[in-house]
């Protein structure tokens, strides 16, 4: 193909103006990006090959054939790479939420059936025997009342439950209260309540937390 031709292939499928881009003067095979302008509109073709000559004055100034293949294995690899990284991210959440994630420290025996059937007024010596010895028995900070404390903080642990049967004086209960603590103790939802006041809450996740 000579000079003439290739100016003539060019000139002649021009509507409006022709650039060209990345045009080298090698005497290999080189992608030629033509740019058609007509009004508003911009139509670009990639990857034309045309033969031109060769000329030791000036070098390619375009990626071959063999480049443009080059850079798609790379592209291609990359993607594998990155799919591998997704699924490696995924296994190693899930195993840190084998190991950090739902961890309780209950006193043996203490579940779900067993805290409903804890209620209001019902002597300490009951609940003992329904739930066993707490971990902790103590007074209120406020108040003359006392707590008993069934479950312990769970270290290193990204979800844990806490349970404290709340007495009066007397030693009557006037409330029931559980929680479940989530990020490592940095926040918390109440997923049980029974309290002298009237109020009752008892979310699903209460039965998953003490089972």
């Amino acid at each position: 193909m000579n000079k003439n031709k290739v100016n003539k292939t060019a000139s002649g499928k021009a509507t409006g103006g022709l650039v060209q881009h990345g045009i080298s003067i090698s005497g290999a095979e080189v992608p030629i990006i033509k740019i058609f302008a007509n009004c508003s509109f911009c139509y670009i073709y990639k990857d034309y090959l045309l033969k031109v000559p060769a000329n030791r004055n000036t070098q390619p100034l375009s990626a071959t054939s063999k480049d443009n293949f080059q850079m798609k294995n790379i592209i291609k690899i990359k993607k594998v790479k990155l799919i591998f990284l997704s699924f490696l991210l995924i296994a190693l959440l899930v195993i840190g939420f084998k190991i950090f994630g739902t961890n309780s420290d209950v006193v043996k025996g203490v579940n779900s059936e067993k805290i409903k059937i804890i209620k209001l007024g019902m002597k300490s010596e009951k609940v003992i025997l329904i739930l066993g010895k707490p971990f902790k028995s103590e007074k209120e900070i406020l108040g003359e009342g006392f707590i008993y404390s069934y479950t312990n903080p769970v270290k290193y642990s990204i979800i844990y439950p806490m349970l404290w049967i709340h007495f009066d004086k007397k030693l009557k209960v006037r409330e029931v209260y559980a929680k479940r603590y989530i990020l490592f103790g940095a926040d918390d939802e109440c997923i049980y309540l029974l309290n002298s006041n009237n109020n009752y809450v008892e979310q699903k996740k209460f039965m998953f937390c003490f089972r």
